[in-house]
């Protein structure tokens, strides 16, 4: 069962065939909805979130693949204490 959190979510693009950081990460605010949009050129993107309802442990979603004209949908999920 999903429950929507506020907090944050970092996106960072992967360099191309690695699960390393390619560029400068972009923080986003996420409302007590849990929703969050961003617009990103075509590329692998990871997603880190943070949410104080979860006392700092680490928020995944991702590795996700974004093509040229698409929209992605992605869950950020964190594990609830």
């Amino acid at each position: 069962m999903f429950q929507p959190l506020s907090g944050t979510v970092t996106v960072t693009q992967l360099a191309s065939g690695t699960e390393q950081a390619g560029g400068d990460p972009v923080v986003l605010q996420v409302g007590d909805d849990g929703a969050f949009s961003v617009s990103v050129p075509p590329g692998r993107y990871s997603l880190v979130g943070a949410s104080p309802s979860v006392g700092g442990v680490g928020c995944t979603g991702g590795p996700v693949l974004v093509s040229a004209g698409r929209s992605v949908s992605v869950d950020v999920e964190c594990p609830l204490p």
